[in-house]
């Protein structure tokens, strides 16, 4: 599948981090500390081992509100990407590049209350960039988290958590001058799009419909399963594999095969949403419709009614399970028909292309549009021969 929420590996990265510990963890274990209930400063974000962005931290316990506004600029994409979180106390929002996602069922929660929980544990003292700092640790069957903190200053917190068969790494680096106070008035607004209903770009009726090729990565169970689950044109897809396998994500995923679809759609794109797991589970505007943007939601508005179709950065695609059809059945928007599968033209294993070579010419090229590893990416679609750089078909089409 593919996952927008904020990526950059081939030559984006983080600041290096330097960490050290200092020795022996000491007999007796330090008091727990009474963490900041209000801060804000510099911070660098990381998701999955990916840089979100470098920007500012916000933080208030007693008005219940938390949350950060970074920025990156993803040189594999050739693009800037803004985002920003905010956890309120009745709703949370997740904003990118104009667009503005509700996080349902979240808000507000205590950053730093579980410290205090007794199955948290003393991990030992830590130099994090120089600053010195006890690390604690809770570990629960979904989840870890972790959090460096100095005389009740955070100077980084971790949180690993498993749902739906993923695994979700985010960690916060605090910056130096953090400041223990409020944080700037108007520091929490959201932008106007959190309070309107997610566009829908122009089109019918009657209603534009075409037949598209999509791909996607997957763990090998799941071939044929691509309701609630994001999909790719080519070099969306070449993008989000290579990426993938060269940071290890995949191993978290289960992913191992690619599989290339016929898919016909009706083309009036609705807000793009995230999907993860099996059965899938998604973020963003409950349409029927197929979402769309850019890869890696870059660009306007990510990308979505991009008038070019995004013929730079590739497209993502996300397939409403509510639209899902039987292909016998006429696409229309008035019976939440809007996409049907054709026909699944080929799985392949996705070591198979790497042995071609994909990851590697991906590391050579470094940024779009990817000319040589798309047609290690296509022979790998179009030929079963090795020797012309094909790919066998590893699931009958009678498995579909």
């Amino acid at each position: 599948a593919v996952a927008a929420v904020a990526v950059a590996v081939i030559t984006t990265s983080a600041a290096p981090v330097s960490i050290s510990e200092t020795g022996a963890v000491p007999t007796d274990d330090p008091s727990k500390p009474t963490m900041w209930s209000r801060f804000h400063g510099p911070v660098n974000v990381t998701l999955n081992g990916f840089t979100v962005g470098d920007g500012n931290y916000g933080y208030n316990f007693e008005k219940k509100q938390s949350g950060y506004n970074v920025d990156t600029y993803q040189s594999f994409m050739k693009g800037w990407m803004n985002t920003s979180m905010y956890f309120l106390p009745e709703h949370a929002y997740y904003q990118y590049n104009g667009v503005c996602k509700h996080l349902v069922g979240s808000k507000f929660y205590d950053m730093f209350g579980w410290i205090q929980s007794s199955a948290t544990k003393f991990s030992g003292k830590k130099v994090i960039n120089g600053r010195a700092c006890n690390e604690w640790t809770l570990v629960v069957p979904t989840a870890t988290l972790s959090c460096c903190e100095s005389n009740g200053k955070p100077i980084m917190s971790y949180t690993e958590s498993t749902s739906s068969g993923a695994t979700t790494r985010q960690e916060f680096l605090f910056g130096e001058d953090i400041k223990n106070e409020n944080p700037p008035a108007g520091f929490f607004n959201v932008s106007k799009a959190c309070n309107e209903p997610p566009p829908v770009c122009s089109g019918g009726p009657p209603y534009p419909v075409e037949t598209l090729d999509m791909y996607i990565f997957h763990p090998k169970n799941t071939t044929g399963d691509i309701s609630n689950q994001n999909t790719a044109d080519r070099l969306g897809d070449v993008s989000f594999v290579c990426n993938d396998i060269a940071t290890n994500h995949t191993i978290d995923d289960h992913y191992e095969y690619i599989s290339w679809y016929k898919v016909r759609v009706i083309t009036t794109w609705a807000q793009y949403q995230q999907c993860n797991g099996y059965p899938g589970f998604c973020l963003g505007d409950d349409n029927p419709l197929v979402g769309r943007e850019a890869s890696y939601g870059i660009g306007q508005n990510a990308g979505q009614c991009s008038k070019d179709n995004n013929v730079e950065r590739g497209n993502w695609y996300s397939l409403p399970k509510t639209g899902k059809c039987d292909n016998t059945e006429p696409l229309d928007v008035r019976t939440n028909c809007t996409w049907q599968i054709i026909e699944r033209m080929k799985t392949i294993d996705s070591k198979c292309v790497s042995g071609h070579g994909l990851v590697a010419s991906c590391m050579k090229e470094k940024a779009i549009p990817y000319t040589h590893s798309q047609k290690i990416f296509s022979e790998a679609f179009a030929f079963v021969d090795k020797s012309k750089g094909g790919c066998p078909n590893v699931v009958p089409h009678d498995s579909n």
